[in-house]
Parts: structure tokens; sequence; C-alpha cells
């Protein structure tokens, strides 16, 4: 009840109901019927009591349990909260960090596995089935070690779409052709 907690208020300032009453202008037997909960302070008297005591209306009023003497809590939440508050703010970019990596490995890969080539050359009056992807991968159908070593490192450090120009380059070079 707000008469316990008025009680506790006074004696935690180190005053008697004579001081709290000459404070506040109103008589000591005033202050005893409000610490006793035989009579209610007004609006404006629970005021002047709230500046008196230092402490928030809601505080004087309210029938909530609050430790008084340790202004300690409310600091250690503040605290709490300003730590919350800095690790979700450094949490968000790692989060987006990461969801950008793992999407571009996932764009990565789909778009490698669907680059592969091949291509119909003939050279000298044989065929040649070639084929390349994204990974570096070559192959050469019909291809003896000496063309395919060859052509391999023509097209090794080049991008998919230069491989295949640089392969009817290499053919049209040596009086074959591409299809």
């Amino acid at each position: 009840m707000i008469g316990e907690k008025l009680v506790q208020l006074r004696k935690n300032k180190g005053l008697s109901q004579e001081k709290v009453a000459e404070a506040l202008n109103v008589t000591r037997q005033t202050i005893s019927n409000w610490e006793t909960n035989q009579a209610m302070p007004t609006i404006d008297k629970c005021k002047e009591l709230s500046k008196l005591y230092n402490v928030s209306l809601d505080v004087l009023v309210d029938n909530g349990v609050y430790n008084i003497n340790n202004t300690n809590n409310t600091n250690n939440m503040k605290r709490t909260n300003i730590v919350l508050i800095l690790i979700v703010i450094l949490l968000i970019p790692i989060v987006f960090i990461i969801l950008g990596v793992i999407a571009f490995n996932v764009t990565k890969t789909n778009v490698e596995t669907s680059s592969s080539i091949s291509m119909n050359c003939h050279l000298n009056d044989y065929d040649y089935i070639l084929t390349y992807d994204s990974d570096g991968n070559f192959g050469c159908d019909g291809c003896k070690t000496e063309l395919y070593e060859e052509l391999n490192s023509l097209i090794d450090d080049l991008s998919i779409s230069d491989k295949g120009n640089r392969i009817e380059e290499y053919f049209n070079e040596n009086n074959g052709y591409c299809d």
C-alpha cells in the first residue's frame, strides 16, 4: 500500500513526520493518516511527495515492489538494454554478409552447372566432339593426345564464352572448321 511506501521513503530520507508535514504545509496528523492508509494524499500532494523523496509518481503510487534504496537497478537495466542494442546492431551486418555469401555461392553453382558447351569440329577428314564447361573441364572425343593437349592449353585460362571462339580460330587456322 502507499502508506508503507511513504513510511519507507520518509525513513530513507531521514525525515520525521513533522519535517515532512512542514515541507508539504500539512499537519503531522495528515502525514500519519497517509502512512497508516487512513487517508490518501491528493494528486498535488503526491507530486510534492515525489519531489521531496526524489522518486517518480509511478514509484510513489504504484503498488509494485521497488527497491527504493537501490538506484543501480535502473542503471543496470539501461546498460543491459544498451548491450542488447549493440549486439543486434553488430549481428545485422554479419547476418547480411552470411546471406550474401550463401546467395553468391548458390548463384555461382547454378551458373557453373548450367554452363557446358559442346562443339562438332572437323580437321583433316576427322570429326571431333569438343566439350568444355565453366569448371575448367575439357574433353575431345576422337582427339589424339597431342591435339588434346594443344587445344586444352589454348583455352585453359579463358572464360567459357571465349573458349568456343578460340577453338573455332584454331580449326580455321589449320584448314578445318566447326559446326
